[in-house]
């Protein structure tokens, strides 16, 4: 069983997040259990940590970009991860040539928004 872990964007950082509040205005999200200072998910996203991690033991998580090696080789362009299941069926094809042998996190959609990422 994956461990469940969150990272939340507050427009400057990504934080771990500590408290998730269901309210009828929405989700909030807090990086501390007292609930202050809340953030909204409209306008501070939260994401989740996929189970998996990259070739040096690094979280992966929803919104991270990464380099897929396949095969061996470097594909031409990062990867953005979307989710965990999209990110299985897009690049654990059946063919083993085209089964990633390791990624790397090189940023992500919020602090590196430079970065473009493709499907692999």
């Amino acid at each position: 069983m994956r461990e469940i872990k969150y990272q939340g964007w507050n427009g400057t950082k990504l934080l771990v997040v500590k408290t998730i509040n269901f309210g009828d205005d929405g989700i909030w999200w807090s990086p501390n259990l007292l609930r202050n200072p809340l953030y909204h998910t409209s306008s501070y996203p939260i994401r989740q940590y996929t189970g998996l991690k990259d070739k040096n033991g690094k979280d992966i998580y929803e919104g991270d970009i990464l380099e897929i090696y396949m095969g061996g080789s470097k594909q031409d362009d990062p990867y953005v991860v979307k989710n965990m299941l999209e990110f299985y069926f897009d690049c654990n094809r059946e063919d083993s040539y085209y089964r990633i042998t390791h990624t790397e996190v090189i940023g992500n959609i919020y602090e590196n928004p430079d970065l473009k990422g493709e499907k692999c």
